[in-house]
C-alpha cells in the first residue's frame, strides 16, 4: 500500500494502529519499506470471507481521518492526485481514478482474451509430458536394477516430470495442460511395470513374444506384485497431479485480470 508523503511519526502511529489490530485481522507481520507499506496476512485469514478486509481497510481509513493523518490520494495509473477509488493490484492496495481503473481493467480483460485465444502448442507440451515421465520412469528403472527396489514416490514424480516435459518442449499452460499431464501420468504409471517385465525377460533370456509375456503377467506372484505397485503408485501420482493442478491454477490465475475494486 503506497503512502505518499508519509512522515517518521506518522509511521509510528500507523504502526501503533496494526499492533493493535494484529490478532483481529490474523495479519502475519507489516513494516514500511519507504512509503511503501506492507501488510502480510495469516493463511487462516484466507479462510475469511472478503468482507474482512474491506472492513480493516475501513477502519483503517477512518483511524487515519481521526489521527489527523492527510496522505495525498496518487492515482497508480497517471500518477495524477485527487484519486480516491481504492484499489486491489497483484494484492496490493492502490488508489486510483475511475476512470483510470476501468481503463485499465478493460486493457488486462482483452489481453486476458488475447491469451486464451493463444496457440499453447499442446502436440509439442504433449510429446515433453511423455519424455519427462520416461526419464524420471528410466531412472526408477535403473534404482531397481542395483538396489533391487522400487522408489515408493515414483508415481508422485513422473507427474512432476511430465509438467517438466511439457513446459521445456514449449508448451504454455491453459486449460487442456491438466488433461495432458493427468493423460500422461496414467500412460507411464502402466509403462512403468512393462518395462520391468520386458527387463526380466531379457535378463533371463526367456524369448521375446506376446504368449511369453503374458504367461509372466498371468502369473499370480507376478500379477498381485504389479497391482501392489499400481496401486501405490496411482496413490502417489493423485498427489503429485495435485500439485501439478495447483501450479497449473496459479499460472493460469496469474495470466487473468488483478484488479479489484474495493468498496471503502
Amino acid at each position: 500500500m503506497p503512502l505518499k508523503g508519509i512522515s517518521k511519526p506518522q509511521i509510528e502511529i500507523i504502526q501503533s494502529f496494526f499492533t493493535n489490530n494484529a490478532k483481529k485481522y490474523n495479519l502475519k507481520n507489516y513494516f514500511f519499506e519507504g512509503e511503501f507499506l506492507r501488510i502480510n496476512i495469516s493463511e487462516k485469514f484466507l479462510t475469511l470471507s472478503s468482507g474482512k478486509l474491506e472492513n480493516m481497510l475501513e477502519e483503517f481509513t477512518m483511524f487515519l481521518n481521526l489521527s489527523y493523518i492527510n496522505l495525498k490520494n496518487r492515482c497508480i495509473f497517471c500518477g495524477e492526485d485527487n484519486a480516491y477509488e481504492t484499489i486491489l493490484k497483484k494484492k496490493v492496495l492502490f488508489q486510483s481514478h475511475q476512470e483510470c481503473y476501468a481503463r485499465e481493467d478493460r486493457k488486462l480483460k482483452v489481453e486476458k482474451n488475447n491469451l486464451e485465444l493463444e496457440n499453447k502448442n499442446y502436440f509439442r507440451g504433449t510429446i515433453g509430458a511423455l519424455l519427462g515421465g520416461i526419464i524420471v520412469v528410466i531412472l526408477n528403472f535403473i534404482f531397481g536394477i542395483f538396489t533391487d527396489k522400487t522408489f515408493i514416490f515414483i508415481g508422485f514424480f513422473i507427474a512432476l516430470g511430465a509438467f517438466k516435459g511439457y513446459s521445456c518442449l514449449g508448451g504454455k499452460v491453459g486449460k487442456g495442460t491438466k488433461y495432458i499431464i493427468i493423460f500422461s501420468t496414467i500412460f507411464l504409471l502402466i509403462l512403468s511395470p512393462i518395462i520391468n517385465i520386458i527387463y526380466y525377460m531379457i535378463f533371463s533370456e526367456t524369448p521375446l513374444t506376446i504368449e511369453n509375456f503374458s504367461f509372466l503377467i498371468a502369473l499370480k506372484e507376478n500379477f498381485l506384485l504389479i497391482a501392489k505397485e499400481l496401486i501405490m503408485n496411482s496413490i502417489m501420482a493423485i498427489l503429485g497431479i495435485l500439485d501439478v493442478m495447483r501450479r497449473i491454477n496459479i499460472e493460469i490465475k496469474g495470466l487473468s485480470s488483478k484488479l479489484k475494486k474495493v468498496s471503502l
